[in-house]
């Protein structure tokens, strides 16, 4: 709760003004008037006390004085952190210098206005651990944001949480700088932290995730809603939304891990991108509201070379996202009632294989994955699928079928056809070195149109049981010098192609009476 100050009567210890202070609470107004404890005990117990000490005294906050200067606001911020209590402050402020805010602290009705080239405040300890706070961060703006169109300060941050570990922070507005609200593990970590977010509003890089020198991580932090925005007027050229930047560390040190945004708004038609994920891993977005409406040319979602397994669940409009990706990017999903999108990856050494994996627990022939038509009304999908994927086989049918006109079985490596009214018994399969067929005849549903081996891709022999049928001939190739006639030739016709002035010949291998085989020429 910030409190200003107001004047009191020193001997009756009545409010003289303002009657009516909206920042002092009626509980407060209340105890001073009536004389009731705490405030009157603290009164009458120390009289010479000024007003601020006895609300430290009653209350255990620490209330910055008035008129508010960067140096006595500094002053009460580091005297909560010695006590162990609350900062309380309200009003304006401008300054040219950094607030470094250690200590819990309800700033919820303190606007900053700032206008130097660096940061407005830091959350934390550039030089090691803050653990554990909760507070309400003030409202800051870029007092040196020109006019809308004109540009940031490539230096500036409007809130910055450094080395912070396990704090629960709000952040209720941050306009007009570089990085709107900053997130950095510098020497140690910023880890396991609840923010929540109000509005930050036209910075260039409105939430910046990164990472600091060797041996600083960036991780477990959870954001809750929050909406995120630009001005259309604003160039495009590296506005981003939410950018996440890493280190020259290798794998899970040199980037964010295991970060969680949790009902973001994207507001923006002017981003260049929405989401730059330069670097990270292991980051969940749940319900992030995408509200650019340019179609094919809005900003995309950005998988830069060290974002790894990240995934976006759900959300308004997030089945239009457009993406784009670097070489080095992977693993990285969506998965929204409009657009299922599980890329997956080898783990190795893992003995897991990538991708989507799916399993129904009961029965490896039953329907891991069943796709329906467009009308599906919630019928039975064990039956009602269009096309449906088990363990044991590949099935598709049109929506009137009972049976599946493909069906591939995947135990016995075979490919059905069938009609969809009954279940089929026609199948390829591979049996030894050869495609086998089975169940019907081969046939072309052209007659005269096409052909077995055409050209240079010729079969090598065609066997058959009874006849070899030619609708209108039968053509023969140089057989070249004729070999010895044996048993495995007997039947065998060939051509021998005469020289220039000689008569080509036709002949066959038969048994004569004897037993023997021979070539007898029959033309």
């Amino acid at each position: 709760m910030a409190i200003e100050v107001p004047k009191i009567d020193p001997t009756t210890k009545a409010i003289l003004e303002p009657k009516t202070n909206a920042a002092i609470s009626k509980k407060v107004a209340d105890d001073i008037t009536a004389g009731n404890t705490p405030v009157a005990t603290a009164l009458n117990a120390a009289s010479s006390q000024s007003f601020v000490d006895l609300l430290k005294t009653a209350y255990g906050s620490v209330v910055a004085p008035q008129p508010l200067t960067l140096a006595g606001l500094q002053q009460a911020a580091e005297e909560a952190k010695a006590q162990g209590k609350v900062l309380v402050a309200s009003g304006t402020l401008t300054t040219t210098g950094t607030l470094l805010l250690r200590c819990s602290h309800d700033l919820s009705t303190l606007t900053i206005t700032y206008t130097g080239t660096g940061t407005a405040v830091q959350i934390g300890d550039p030089a090691l651990d803050v653990r554990a706070i909760v507070g309400t961060a003030p409202r800051v703006k870029n007092g040196n944001k020109g006019a809308s169109g004109t540009g940031w300060t490539d230096t500036t941050c409007g809130i910055e949480l450094v080395n912070l570990v396990g704090s629960n922070i709000t952040i209720p507005h941050a306009y007009g700088f570089f990085d709107g609200l900053r997130l950095t593990g510098n020497g140690t970590g910023v880890v396991y932290n609840n923010v929540y977010i109000g509005r930050l509003e036209n910075n260039k890089r409105n939430i910046h995730n990164t990472i600091g020198p060797a041996g600083s991580w960036n991780g477990e932090n959870t954001f809750y809603g929050g909406q995120l925005s630009h001005l259309n007027s604003e160039p495009g050229a590296g506005v981003v939304q939410l950018l996440f930047t890493g280190s020259a560390e290798s794998e899970d040190f040199g980037r964010a891990t295991g970060l969680r945004f949790i009902g973001q708004s994207i507001e923006t038609t002017i981003a260049e991108r929405l989401v730059d994920m330069q670097a990270g891993k292991s980051i969940l977005f749940i319900g992030t509201r995408f509200e650019d409406p340019r179609g094919a040319a809005r900003a995309p979602v950005h998988w830069g070379p060290k974002a790894a397994d990240n995934m976006f669940i759900a959300g308004y409009n997030a089945e239009r996202m457009r993406q784009t990706s670097e070489p080095g990017a992977i693993g990285n999903a969506v998965l929204t009632p409009g657009l299922w999108q599980m890329p997956g990856r080898d783990q190795t050494g893992t003995g897991r294989g990538g991708g989507a994996i799916l399993n129904n627990a009961t029965s490896s022939s039953a329907g891991a994955l069943s796709v329906m038509e467009a009308a599906w009304a919630g019928e039975d999908s064990a039956t009602a699928y269009r096309a449906q994927v088990s363990a044991n086989y590949s099935r598709y049918k049109r929506a009137a079928d009972t049976f599946p006109r493909i069906e591939i079985d995947h135990s016995n490596a075979r490919i059905y056809f069938g009609d969809g009214a009954a279940a089929s018994t026609a199948y390829l399969s591979r049996a030894a070195s050869f495609i086998a067929v089975n169940g019907a005849s081969l046939a072309f549903l052209a007659d005269n149109t096409y052909d077995i081996g055409p050209g240079v891709y010729r079969p090598r022999d065609v066997n058959a049981a009874r006849d070899l049928s030619a609708g209108t001939s039968v053509r023969y190739g140089n057989g070249g010098a004729l070999p010895t006639p044996i048993a495995s030739l007997r039947g065998q016709t060939r051509l021998v192609h005469g020289a220039a002035g000689v008569a080509d010949t036709l002949h066959i291998c038969i048994k004569d009476a004897a037993d023997a085989y021979v070539w007898k020429q029959i033309a």
